[in-house]
């Protein structure tokens, strides 16, 4: 996923969608999603992105989870085309 339009757009529609209807949930789903969102979809996300560009293999996107990893490649995911 090298382009910067994609990414963004797969990043904040769900995350957009979960705000929307986050008072129309039953709590456990809602916080159940959010979990889901912020660490297995944006995990795998970052990952696709960062084997596309060929920063890290495919077999690596999930060491993204690990501390600090994400933030080794911050410019590589958001900065950078």
């Amino acid at each position: 996923m090298k382009n910067v339009f994609l990414y963004y757009t797969a990043t904040l529609i769900p995350a957009i969608l979960l705000a929307m209807y986050w008072n129309y949930m039953p709590p456990k789903t809602a916080l159940s999603l959010l979990l889901f969102y912020s660490v297995i979809y944006r995990t795998w996300l970052d990952g696709i992105r960062l084997s596309s560009k060929g920063l890290i293999e495919k077999h690596e996107i999930w060491k993204l989870m690990y501390n600090g990893m994400r933030r080794r490649y911050f410019k590589e995911l958001y900065l950078q085309k």
